[in-house]
């Protein structure tokens, strides 16, 4: 996994991609791909990342990430 990550920001780095916009990538990446393991359910998925449902929330407020993917997978 080390090698990836590493992979991944070397790619940020040449395209100019900076600190907070990389963290913010990866929070977000990393979010919405808990919520799909966890089809959605955000207490779940802050259980499984070690923090509390009303964190998650206000991350995902933070980020704008304003629906569960597994809603618009339903929803087609």
């Amino acid at each position: 996994m080390r090698r990836e990550l590493e992979s991944a920001v070397t790619l940020m780095q040449q395209d100019g991609v900076n600190y907070e916009a990389a963290v913010r990538t990866f929070k977000r990446l990393f979010i919405v791909m808990m919520l799909e393991r966890c089809r959605g359910n955000k207490c779940k998925a802050a259980r499984e990342m070690g923090m509390h449902r009303n964190t998650i929330r206000r991350i995902m407020d933070d980020l704008k990430i304003e629906r569960e993917p597994h809603e618009t997978e339903s929803a087609a």
